[in-house]
């Protein structure tokens, strides 16, 4: 989209959301309310309650694509054949350590094939390593090898960077409120 466009996407008498670009910026716009379609339960929240909701959807929505964008770039950067999803298993074991499969794919919220394809390719590419887990010789860990440790803290060191850009002008009351409010909404 160009600069300062904005529009509606009207079909079948819904009305989608759209975004424009203001000074490199995208901004949705919920567009107008429109009504549930039949069958489904009315909504107990007060209508002001229900923008808010809908605000926050399409919020949530932008941001899970800049996310996407931003572990594609970090993903791509360590090797270009990587799976953008590997960077959640990457930011999981860089804090964590070492974790079982099971348990990485679990808070991941994947199921454990993907995560085991995509531990695979991290394995052949040196930037991850199973070890035996100490307290079940049965079972192994996962964590990041050295050369991963690095390459990975690298790249998104300097995408973190450009959050940091981002968020200097906000009060740092702003930015612990988001977190925390984040923090919250995700542990659904």
């Amino acid at each position: 989209m160009t600069a300062g466009t904005a529009g509606t996407v009207e079909g079948a008498g819904n009305v989608a959301p759209t975004a424009h670009v203001d000074q490199g910026m995208e901004h949705v716009d919920a567009g107008p309310s429109v009504d549930a379609p039949p069958g489904l339960a009315t909504s107990p929240l007060s209508p002001e309650h229900e923008a808010s909701v809908a605000d926050m959807e399409a919020q949530i929505g932008l941001l899970v694509r800049r996310a996407r964008l931003y572990g594609r770039s970090v993903t791509t950067a360590l090797d270009p054949s990587l799976d953008p999803a590997a960077y959640g298993i990457l930011l999981r074991l860089s804090s964590v350590g070492a974790e079982r499969t099971t348990d990485l794919a679990a808070f991941l919220g994947i199921g454990k094939p993907t995560t085991s394809r995509q531990l695979t390719q991290l394995v052949a590419l040196g930037l991850v390593e199973r070890t035996d887990d100490p307290v079940d010789r049965r079972a192994s860990l996962v964590r990041l090898t050295a050369e991963g440790r690095e390459r990975f803290a690298v790249q998104r060191d300097q995408r973190r960077g450009l959050m940091r850009e981002r968020l200097a002008e906000w009060d740092v009351e702003d930015v612990r409120t988001l977190a925390r409010l984040l923090g919250r909404f995700n542990e659904f």
